[in-house]
């Protein structure tokens, strides 16, 4: 059984965490709500609301700086770490999320630098 998620719901659920309320931001949620609903929408498969595996797979990174800082890489751009890793470009140029391969994990970003 699969429950319809509103963005409202999404959001919501993240704010009232203590666990998992920072680890992205309000205009990140909405991001990464629209990447999974085209991904649903793309391969026709309905995706299981899992709050805590969305956070174990998606970090938030205020910019590609930040990101290369944590992960301890070198990317100059975010065309060269969407070769390596799922970048996800949101409508809020604020931010980077990205998806961990190995918990198939993606990056958003809203800070784009080509």
């Amino acid at each position: 059984m699969i429950a319809k998620v509103s963005l409202h719901d999404f959001r919501s659920w993240y704010a009232k965490s203590e666990a998992y309320g920072n680890n992205f931001t309000y205009e990140g949620l909405g991001d990464l709500f629209n990447y999974l609903e085209e991904l649903e929408d793309s391969t026709g498969e309905q995706t299981e609301f899992d709050p805590i595996a969305i956070a174990c797979e998606y970090s938030q990174w205020e910019n590609l700086d930040e990101y290369n800082e944590q992960m301890n890489t070198d990317y100059e751009t975010l065309d060269q770490l969407s070769e390596d890793r799922t970048v996800i470009q949101g409508d809020h140029q604020h931010s980077i999320i990205d998806r961990d391969e190995k918990c198939n994990h993606p990056f958003i970003t809203n800070d784009y630098e080509g």
